[in-house]
């Protein structure tokens, strides 16, 4: 019976210490958690380009201590505003915190700071802070409303400048032999604000022609649109006349759009050219000749090219013992036949050997100076002397004497 009691008294103890275990271990899980992020001005109007700087506090208003995670979270249209929460001594960002259970520790302040840009419009801006506990179950958040102060600054729009248009050329001095175009590639930059438009003027020099192309193709234009901020390729083409003269030729091109006007100075150099032309009087290249006897005749010299050739010598290449002979010999020099209007004339002394066979002969005449040279070559059919022929029929009747007298001589016999 006293087992049994002793027995009864244990259980009893035990059932007891399960129940005070029980109720201990569920007070525990059921201690109360929560915090607050909170500021005595959710509201403000601030100044523009002056930082903001609002007292904010994280209390943990529960029974246990908590690590919370923070973070801010700005309107789409603030972005560059800057905001963010720092320590309330020394500026550093601050992104958790750790708040005790009991006073003081479980209060703690920090700074939101926020700077508005001096073009913020004056309306609303909404700033999220955002609170959550380290094991994700609380989550809190905080608005502040801010408002800039005063008509937001804009800035003056940029007006464009002739100085802000740029023309560069690589080569604007070329030079070329008379009769070739000039072609200077310019490079339009367009360095203001706006999409220009610009009418292309070029400036030939008198009696020249000058026209436009795009960089890569052979298509006349008369104006171009370059974009902002860009560059765009031409080029100006310059055309000489028929007869232009050595020498410098200036040139400009411009561009204007609007009221916007840039040019540039260009530079064409001609050289000379030299064409030596040599002719007979009527354009035949062939002469007749009698062997052992002279045959003057003309040929006529002119300069096709623009400057003058120096030095012209004559000389040919005929067959041997030939002669030939130029009158003159020498030319110091022979200037364009435009410059002059007519054509050197110098005769020409041709003599075949005394017994040259009769036919067709070929002599070479040349022409040649510092700057240039000329061939003609001339079919010289050489004749025999009319005496010849006198003298041929004498022998041939002599000959026909002797075979007569032959003949009878033999008949008689």
């Amino acid at each position: 019976m006293q087992n049994r009691k002793k027995i009864n008294k244990a259980l009893v103890r035990i059932l007891a210490f399960i129940v005070v275990l029980v109720l201990f271990k569920g007070y525990s899980y059921s201690q109360i958690r929560d915090f607050s992020i909170t500021t005595n001005f959710p509201k403000l109007v601030v100044q523009r380009e002056v930082e903001l700087k609002l007292e904010v506090k994280i209390k943990n208003r529960g029974e246990r201590e908590e690590d919370i995670y923070l973070s801010v979270i700005s309107p789409s249209k603030a972005k560059d505003w800057d905001a963010r929460l720092t320590a309330l001594y020394g500026g550093v960002d601050v992104q958790a915190v750790h708040l005790g259970s009991k006073k003081p520790d479980n209060v703690l302040k920090l700074e939101f700071r926020a700077t508005p840009p001096k073009e913020a419009p004056s309306e609303e801006y909404k700033f999220i802070i955002k609170g959550v506990t380290a094991d994700g179950k609380i989550k809190r958040s905080l608005e502040i409303t801010l408002i800039p102060k005063g008509k937001a600054w804009k800035p003056k729009p940029e007006k464009p400048k002739s100085e802000d248009i740029k023309l560069l050329v690589d080569y604007p001095k070329i030079k070329k032999p008379a009769g070739e175009k000039f072609e200077f590639e310019i490079e339009v930059e367009n360095n203001t604000p706006e999409d220009l438009v610009f009418d292309l003027i070029p400036s030939a020099p008198p009696g020249w022609s000058g026209y436009i192309t795009p960089r890569w193709e052979d298509e006349m234009i008369q104006a171009l649109k370059v974009k902002k901020r860009s560059s765009e390729f031409i080029k100006f083409v310059l055309t000489p006349p028929l007869y232009v003269s050595e020498g410098e030729y200036p040139a400009k091109f411009k561009v204007q759009a609007k009221d916007l006007v840039q040019s540039i100075d260009l530079k064409a150099i001609v050289t000379g050219t030299y064409e030596l032309r040599m002719a007979t009087k009527t354009g035949r290249l062939n002469v007749e000749a009698i062997a052992g006897k002279k045959e003057i005749f003309p040929i006529y010299l002119w300069n096709e090219g623009s400057a003058p050739i120096n030095d012209v010598s004559l000389f040919s290449k005929e067959p041997e013992s030939w002669k030939v002979s130029f009158d003159p010999a020498k030319i110091p020099s022979l200037p364009p036949v435009r410059n002059v209007g007519k054509p050197e004339k110098i005769m020409v002394t041709l003599e075949p050997k005394p017994r040259a066979i009769p036919g067709d002969y070929l002599v070479t005449l040349t022409a040649s100076g510092m700057q240039d040279r000329e061939d003609m070559r001339i079919r010289v059919t050489v004749k025999v002397p009319a005496t010849w022929g006198w003298i041929g029929v004498a022998i041939i009747v002599v000959a026909i004497g002797i075979l007569t007298g032959i003949f009878i001589r033999l008949k008689r016999r």
